[in-house]
């Protein structure tokens, strides 16, 4: 029996594309939520912060974690918790950055 238990288990890793479809897909929700709330939706702005929350929170937990691999030395609680947190509040910005970064080391 191994001395790892089942949680343990590095998820699969995500393919750029479908991580940057994923992106555009809560880019283009975010924006919909916006769009119904300026055209007269009740209780408009808790809903356009709850959207966009929701919309970081997926990124986080369904792109972030597949798409970066945490080095061991570098996987302290100070980098790991500021780069989830700044991806989580600031996604629209962070995951296109990360992006960028991510064709560059792949392509060069």
């Amino acid at each position: 029996m191994s001395d790892t238990l089942p949680f343990d288990a590095a998820p699969p890793s995500l393919r750029l594309r479908v991580a940057i479809v994923h992106w555009v897909a809560c880019a283009v929700a975010w924006a919909a939520v916006c769009a119904a709330v300026a055209a007269g939706l009740p209780g408009g702005a808790t809903l356009v912060g709850v959207g966009y929350l929701a919309a970081g929170v997926w990124l986080n937990r369904r792109v972030l974690r597949r798409l970066v691999d945490w080095h061991p030395v570098h996987a302290t609680l100070d980098n790991v918790t500021s780069t989830k947190l700044s991806a989580l509040l600031l996604w629209p910005l962070v995951y296109p950055v990360l992006f960028f970064r991510l064709v560059v080391v792949r392509v060069l």
